[in-house]
């Protein structure tokens, strides 16, 4: 189980993320890992039931679900690094992990933990993978080749995406969230929120 009262050895501090890095590749990942970081903080602070309700009226989803989503497209990215193979679409649903808060947590740490290593372990520089998805509901998959680091960085997005749907639910619930939880390292920092995107 994550202990947020001190940092694990194998986690990096967000601020490792500036210092240089061998590859894009690290770098990508060090940033999805401190994102994962921040994600296990937020869940942290809910009680099971605020974990699997859907707190946000017309949103059809809970923090579980956007949780198990999250985790589920890191681990499709640490299966690629050790296959060459990446494919998104072949997740499963309705796992423990999005009925169970302390199952998350603990496939949290265990994903924070395999990410570091794989950060520090990078592919090649010239590495290619082998890409397969589907682009119509019942369609033939698609195949096309991708790098690693391009993938990195989608799954980097991705996280940061699904954290600001899950951090406009946790809120609801009474979370405190982390300083730019959601937020991409390209939106400019605003003293005040605004209350929509421009």
């Amino acid at each position: 189980m994550i202990d947020i009262s001190r940092e694990p050895r194998h986690v990096s501090r967000p601020t490792d993320i500036s210092q240089p890095a061998t590859t894009d590749f690290t770098r990508a990942l060090l940033a999805i890992h401190a994102s994962l970081l921040l994600h296990a903080r937020v869940l942290s602070q809910l009680k099971a039931s605020d974990y699997t309700m859907n707190p946000c009226g017309p949103v059809k989803s809970s923090i579980a679900s956007h949780t198990r989503h999250t985790l589920d497209h890191v681990e499709a990215l640490l299966h690629a690094v050790q296959t060459g193979v990446v494919n998104f679409d072949h997740r499963e649903r309705n796992t423990s992990v999005e009925t169970d808060l302390t199952v998350a947590l603990t496939a949290l740490d265990d994903l924070l933990r395999r990410v570091h290593h794989a950060a520090m372990n990078p592919p090649t520089a010239d590495a290619t993978w082998a890409m397969s998805t589907i682009f119509t509901e019942g369609g033939a998959p698609a195949r096309m080749l991708t790098s690693p680091v391009r993938e990195a960085a989608f799954v980097l997005s991705h996280t940061i995406h699904h954290h600001a749907i899950l951090g406009i639910m946790a809120r609801a619930v009474g979370a405190i969230l982390p300083e730019r939880f959601g937020y991409a390292p390209s939106t400019p920092s605003l003293a005040e929120p605004s209350p929509c995107a421009r």
